[in-house]
C-alpha cells in the first residue's frame, strides 16, 4: 500500500521508522506502510568577486523548470539581503544561498509538486557587529521582504537555516 503523508501530519503516531534502499517503512497507528522517498532537488549560489551571485550548481540555461523556481527564490533572496546590506553599508567576506525543495515524486517529473522548501545562507563577516546586523538583514529578508520566499510559503511550508562566522575579532 502507498502512503504519502498529510502535509499537516505531525506523524506523532509512527512507532517505527525503517529506511531500505531510499524507500522508507513505517509502522503508522498499528498498519505497516510503504512510503517512497521523495527527491531533493537543491540549487547554490554564491557571491562573487564583483559582489553579485552566481550558480554553483549549473548554468541557468541548463536548468529544468523546477530548479528554475529555487534558483528564482535564491536569487531574490540574495538582492533582498544585499540591498539591506548595502543600507548598512556592509560587505560579507563570502555569502552563499542553498535553496532546495522535496518533490511528491522519485524524480522531475511535470506533474511533481513541491511538499516543502529550504532556504541555508552561509556568510562570512569581519566583525561581530555586522555579524548581528548580517543576522537581521538574512531574516528580514526571509520573514517579510523577497517576495518570492512569501510567494513559496503558500505552497508548502519554508524552513530556513542561517550560518553567520565572522573571521576577525574586535578590539584584540
Amino acid at each position: 500500500m502507498l502512503f504519502i503523508p498529510d502535509i499537516n501530519d505531525t506523524r506523532t503516531d509512527i512507532i517505527v521508522e525503517v529506511r531500505f534502499f531510499g524507500i522508507l517503512f513505517a509502522l503508522w497507528k498499528g498498519k505497516n506502510y510503504q512510503i517512497y522517498w521523495n527527491m531533493r532537488v537543491k540549487i547554490t549560489i554564491e557571491m562573487g568577486k564583483d559582489g553579485e551571485f552566481h550558480s554553483v550548481n549549473k548554468k541557468v540555461e541548463e536548468m529544468n523548470p523546477k530548479e528554475l523556481i529555487l534558483y528564482a527564490t535564491a536569487m531574490c533572496a540574495s538582492i533582498t539581503m544585499k540591498g539591506i546590506l548595502d543600507k548598512e553599508h556592509i560587505v560579507p567576506k563570502s555569502a552563499e544561498i542553498e535553496m532546495s525543495g522535496v518533490l511528491d515524486t522519485e524524480q522531475v517529473m511535470a506533474k511533481s509538486i513541491y511538499r516543502s522548501f529550504n532556504i541555508l545562507y552561509r556568510i562570512e563577516c569581519s566583525t561581530l557587529s555586522e555579524q548581528s546586523k548580517i543576522g537581521r538583514a538574512v531574516n528580514l529578508t526571509t520573514e517579510k521582504y523577497c517576495g518570492t520566499l512569501q510567494m513559496l510559503r503558500r505552497i508548502a511550508p519554508l524552513s530556513h537555516e542561517v550560518s553567520i562566522v565572522s573571521i576577525e575579532t574586535e578590539g584584540y
